[in-house]
């Protein structure tokens, strides 16, 4: 009787001292950030592949609720550019535009594509151990991007920057990884500076053989408050 009594006076002083720790540890952190990057297509069919690395750009804000201390819950919301090029290595396919009519992309050409998406990531945010005014950081989670506007073009094959039917998705769910340091200015006040991965889970397009899919390479630069 007096061991059970003792075990339940610890559980509950291990609940207690647990929930003390998540209230005290509920802080809100806001972020302003600007991260340039870099994308490029993968495809699952060998007729089409990616044709370099192109520029792309993603600017919003963060929001961080810590559970407790030093890791805390992420969300955000930020406009994201992404520009890739689509090499047509072994067919030929017709390509529909909204404006244009079909436009044939011949075996060797390549098609320049650029789309805007809302992206929305929701992850796990974790802060190490601050060394002096610097804090390393990492964050992991899921994705949405959703799409509001693309362009194709293909000078070589007479395509000016059109719509093009049927060739982006919607949007796509995907994942990140993300790994950083933050130097702190005072308070909650610090500079965010990071590298991160972005991948998707489903096709982001599809140009009439095979799915493509993006991958970006993303740095970070914002401010903490």
């Amino acid at each position: 009787m007096a061991g059970s009594f003792a075990r339940r006076a610890i559980t509950f002083s291990l609940f207690l001292t647990f929930l003390a720790t998540v209230t005290k540890a509920q802080v809100w952190q806001f972020s302003v950030h600007t991260d340039p990057a870099v994308n490029w297509f993968y495809s699952d069919s060998h007729y089409v592949t990616n044709a370099g690395g192109q520029f792309g750009f993603r600017a919003g804000v963060e929001v961080t609720r810590s559970f407790v201390e030093r890791v805390g819950f992420l969300l955000g919301a930020s406009y994201d550019l992404r520009m890739a090029n689509l090499l047509y290595a072994d067919t030929a396919l017709q390509v529909d535009t909204k404006y244009v009519g079909s436009v044939l992309m011949l075996c060797g050409s390549v098609l320049k594509t650029k789309a805007q998406y809302i992206y929305i990531p929701i992850g796990i945010k974790m802060r190490a151990i601050q060394i002096g005014y610097w804090s390393v950081t990492s964050a992991v989670g899921v994705s949405c991007d959703v799409l509001f506007s693309h362009r194709v073009e293909s000078q070589a094959m007479g395509l000016r920057e059109s719509v093009a039917k049927d060739f982006f998705t919607w949007g796509y769910p995907g994942y990140f990884f993300r790994v950083g340091a933050e130097y702190s200015l005072g308070g909650r006040s610090a500079i965010d500076m990071g590298v991160a991965y972005h991948g998707t889970f489903t096709a982001v397009a599809k140009p009439g053989i095979g799915n493509l899919y993006y991958h970006n390479l993303s740095f970070r630069v914002g401010f903490l408050f």
